[in-house]
């Protein structure tokens, strides 16, 4: 799926070298039969396939994607996001779920996505801000980053704290 994702263009071909189901376009990704395939055997819906491209958008839909792939190294569930990410990253077997932690600290550096933050469950042992392992990302953020406030909304606020003592129920107020 990794490699699907982060070129733009893919062609396929049997065991003897021959366009795979004789199809006879430039990009297999624009192909439904492929695009069915795919679905099929990643278990990613075809619009997802067809959706996402490499890069730094959509930063948690291709996290909760990925969660799906098995690898046989532990690393290997940091790695296979790279090119899905289009980033570099030193590849260091042997250093476990530390990888993982390694990938996200530079994927929140690189997207500035404070989403990756939003999870539960055990931390890693690269950062306590980072998960261990990457199905932390199985269901998509709701609770956990509140709205952004803008103009006059925030200056409102803002300026009724300047006014009031703060109490734990303004201190709730302004955190909700």
């Amino acid at each position: 799926m990794q490699e699907y994702h982060a070129s733009k263009v893919v062609q396929f071909y049997t065991e003897d070298w021959k366009p795979y189901l004789n199809l006879d376009i430039s990009n297999h990704k624009d192909s439904p039969e492929i695009i069915a395939e795919m679905e099929e055997a990643t278990r990613v819906s075809a619009r997802a396939l067809m959706g996402l491209r490499p890069g730094l958008d959509d930063v948690w839909k291709k996290l909760h994607l990925a969660l799906t792939r098995q690898t046989t190294w532990v690393e290997d569930a940091a790695y296979l996001l790279l090119g899905i990410f289009s980033m570099f990253l030193p590849v260091v077997y042997g250093e476990g779920e530390k990888a993982l932690g390694r990938f996200l600290a530079q994927l929140l550096m690189s997207s500035g996505d404070m989403s990756i933050l939003a999870w539960t469950r055990r931390s890693g042992t690269f950062n306590s801000c980072l998960p261990t392992n990457i199905t932390v990302f199985d269901q998509f953020p709701t609770t956990h980053i509140p709205l952004a406030l803008e103009g006059v909304k925030m200056d409102k606020i803002t300026s009724r704290l300047r006014t009031t003592s703060l109490n734990p129920t303004s201190i709730m107020r302004l955190h909700d």
